[in-house]
């Protein structure tokens, strides 16, 4: 999509990894709980936010580390795929992203000067802020924010999501894979969410 090639203004170095995937992830094999009949892209359900100044997010998605920081988080989402259990701590997966993104933020800083370092901010917020009967009652609803340079840990996650999305380039389109819904069934959907 040539608006999403505009605003995110990745290296050619970072493009050389999106080019490359099957090759980076070829040696892992991939299991899934469910076997499916069709290849299809995941349904997400991501809550979380992250906020940049254009400073900070030219210098961050232009930087050739960059490739290497989304190199190792292809590798590693590969692998926490590959061992999935029931007992997955994701703390192992960041780990191995972290040292990654640290020697991203700092080869960036080593570029810029005092000035675009002062103006470049950077806030993920992740968590819930649903405000119906189920989240209140039975979920709870939690929220908190980081900023800095560990907002590099997230950033992978909003690459990926927009990799694995679906653009919607036409009415048509958007009814398509969204069909519209009667107002039978708008009130049936309501009764049931305040039943819930």
């Amino acid at each position: 999509t040539p608006w999403l090639r505009d605003l995110y203004g990745f290296s050619p170095e970072l493009y050389d990894v999106f080019d490359n995937v099957e090759e980076i992830i070829g040696e892992f094999e991939i299991e899934y709980a469910i076997e499916d009949h069709e290849i299809r892209k995941p349904k997400m359900h991501l809550k979380s936010q992250l906020f940049a100044s254009r400073m900070a997010w030219d210098g961050l998605m232009s930087a050739p580390e960059l490739a290497d920081f989304a190199r190792s988080g292809l590798e590693q989402r590969a692998f926490m795929l590959q061992e999935r259990t029931l007992e997955t701590d994701v703390r192992e997966y960041w780990e191995g992203l972290r040292g990654v993104g640290m020697h991203t933020i700092e080869g960036i800083r080593a570029r810029a000067t005092t000035e675009e370092i002062s103006r470049a901010i950077g806030i993920m917020i992740v968590g819930s802020a649903n405000q119906d009967y189920r989240s209140m009652l039975m979920d709870g609803e939690a929220m908190f924010a980081i900023s800095g340079r560990a907002v590099i840990e997230g950033v992978f996650d909003f690459i990926f999501l927009t990799g694995a999305s679906t653009w919607v380039d036409s009415p048509e389109m958007l009814e398509e894979i969204l069909p519209s819904y009667s107002t039978f069934k708008w009130q049936i959907g309501r009764v049931i969410k305040e039943s819930l």
